[in-house]
């Protein structure tokens, strides 16, 4: 039918009719965006739990799609299937380009896009990640030479093997695909089929051109002046989106600062803005000075960011900088102290939000709201906190006087100082990171936060007794962490 860039999918939707079928391809933030868009127009939010289903695009997901898009819908209605993440248009062929995918997601910190690449790489090879030896994987893999620096596959490794990833080997599951599509779908039933690679020769391509509507998403990712451009024109794009969202402005030299220090990662550019939207409050114009003190930190900090991806429960990004920080010699107990701390902190802000005087902090707080009305109430929060150590420690050191002077005097010697590094707003100057550690207390519950106080010394008995290999202890825990209930 057409083939359209993801821009004129709005036009697109003007359209009286839906194609029975979809392909979406390209740039994960952007085909992930249109997916939305395109899904809210066909069946509406309201009506998903009955007339979508969706599925992860392995090969034996594609047999069950088609089975459902031979079925007529019991509510006579639009039905609509996805295949998300499809691998069809995978081949041996694409093999470099795969692998060029893998090494992208890694140096960009983003393991669990990595690991996804990889698992499709060894699926169109016929192969699990236990294959993948040391004397193998140049030839298996058909990496450049012995020589390069094949060390960004180790930690993708050991992922896949904790937590027994591994994808079915590719079955032709394109061609019975386009087989079906051919037949076409009962009564008013339409497919969605998500990938970031297509191979344009394939007669699935074909069929998919002819029958339904091809949405190209894909961003050139060279660095030619040419694919610069359109990646800026890609940022710039997406940053007026957030900033009309928000009723922002933003100098252009904070938006070039931004690009320089974010790069082309539309997921992590985007949360960028917003952490900047949040920062700036009421303020208007976003500047460079803003994005400099705010981003700052997070590229030049890595125990920052494994304790911000603990706290975000991404296991991806925190083993990554687990191994970024034990390869430049830190020592394991340095990285589980800060571990520690951040599950402490997230203890105590969870206290606050448990407490009578949390009832001013609710999930989705405006930044607005929360300087308005959280803050003040946090501050009070750590005085009573502050108030209870004092008693507490109050109490300790008469006990101690009693027992060691029969007068009971007490030396103020012996005051100890009380930490307050790990209050709630422990830097009230600056409410915007206990603005984010709220956020972020969202994704624990208490009793889990609780149980990960065992699991943090039990690590810190193994990496002080065991002589077990502490990288490997140290991730073990990180993925206990990480690990939502229900997982």
């Amino acid at each position: 039918m057409t083939q359209i860039s993801y821009k004129s999918l709005d036009d697109h939707l003007g359209e009286a009719r839906f194609s029975p079928v979809y392909l979406v391809y390209g740039e994960e933030f952007l085909c992930k965006s249109v997916f939305e868009k395109l899904l809210d127009a066909m069946v509406g939010p309201d009506r998903r739990e009955f007339s979508y289903e969706s599925m992860e695009g392995t090969d034996e997901n594609v047999v069950a799609a088609i089975e459902s898009l031979n079925t007529f819908s019991l509510l006579a209605d639009t039905k609509v299937v996805a295949l998300c993440d499809a691998r069809i248009f995978y081949s041996k062929q694409d093999n470099a380009r795969i692998v060029d995918r893998i090494k992208t997601a890694y140096q960009d910190g983003d393991i669990q896009k990595a690991v996804r690449h990889f698992l499709k790489l060894l699926a169109v090879l016929n192969l699990s990640p236990e294959d993948v030896d040391e004397a193998a994987r140049e030839k298996i893999l058909g990496l450049e030479s012995k020589d390069s620096d094949h060390s960004w596959l180790d930690p993708l490794l050991i992922v896949c093997r904790k937590d027994n990833l591994v994808l079915p080997p590719d079955r032709g599951a394109g061609e019975l695909l386009a087989s079906a599509i051919e037949k076409g779908f009962a009564g008013g039933n339409h497919l969605i089929v998500t990938t970031d690679v297509v191979d344009k020769r394939s007669r699935l391509f074909a069929i998919l051109k002819t029958t339904g509507t091809i949405i190209d998403c894909s961003v050139p990712r060279g660095d030619r002046k040419a694919d610069r451009k359109a990646q800026e024109a890609v940022l710039l794009d997406q940053l007026q989106k957030v900033l009309v969202r928000y009723g922002k402005t933003i100098d252009k030299s904070a938006f070039f600062s931004l690009c320089d220090m974010t790069g082309f990662d539309l997921r992590t550019f985007i949360h960028n803005i917003e952490k900047l939207v949040h920062y700036v409050g009421d303020r208007k114009k976003i500047t460079e000075e803003d994005v400099t003190h705010v981003l700052k930190r997070s590229k030049s900090d890595p125990l920052y960011e494994l304790t911000n991806a603990v706290a975000d429960r991404n296991a991806g990004d925190a083993l990554f900088f687990l191994n970024s920080l034990l390869s430049k010699e830190i020592h394991p107990l340095q990285a589980l102290a800060a571990v520690t701390n951040q599950i402490r902190k997230l203890m105590v802000i969870k206290e606050f939000v448990e407490s009578p005087i949390g009832t001013a902090w609710h999930a989705g707080c405006p930044y607005p709201h929360f300087t308005d009305h959280v803050v003040h109430a946090v501050q009070e929060f750590d005085k009573s906190l502050l108030n209870e150590i004092e008693r507490r420690e109050e109490a300790f050191r008469a006990g101690q006087s009693v027992a060691g002077d029969p007068h009971g005097q007490s030396s103020a010697a012996g005051k100890r100082k009380i930490d307050t590094d790990l209050l709630a707003a422990s830097q009230p100057q600056n409410p915007f990171p206990l603005y984010q550690a709220l956020k972020k207390s969202e994704n624990f519950k208490k009793a889990e936060l609780v149980d990960f106080f065992r699991v943090l010394a039990e690590t810190d008995m193994r990496l002080k007794s065991t002589g077990q290999n502490p990288r490997l202890v140290l991730e073990q825990t990180i993925l206990r962490i990480c690990r939502r209930s229900g997982e």
